[in-house]
């Protein structure tokens, strides 16, 4: 996900239809090797900035 260029990542949004601040989505589907997966199978990543309450240390 990390060389993905800026341009591949779009705003995400939630349930009621409203862009969520700070988090975005890209659609990996045409990077992958996805042979065996179901041919109507789509690979999509979430990115966003950790809510304030959260560590941001990963272990």
């Amino acid at each position: 996900m990390l060389r993905l260029p800026k341009s591949a990542w779009t705003p995400a949004y939630d349930a009621e239809r409203q862009v969520r601040p700070g988090a975005w989505v890209a659609e990996l589907t045409g990077l992958l090797d996805l042979t065996g997966w179901p041919k109507s199978m789509r690979v999509i990543a979430r990115e966003e900035h950790p809510a304030p309450r959260r560590p941001t240390a990963l272990h």
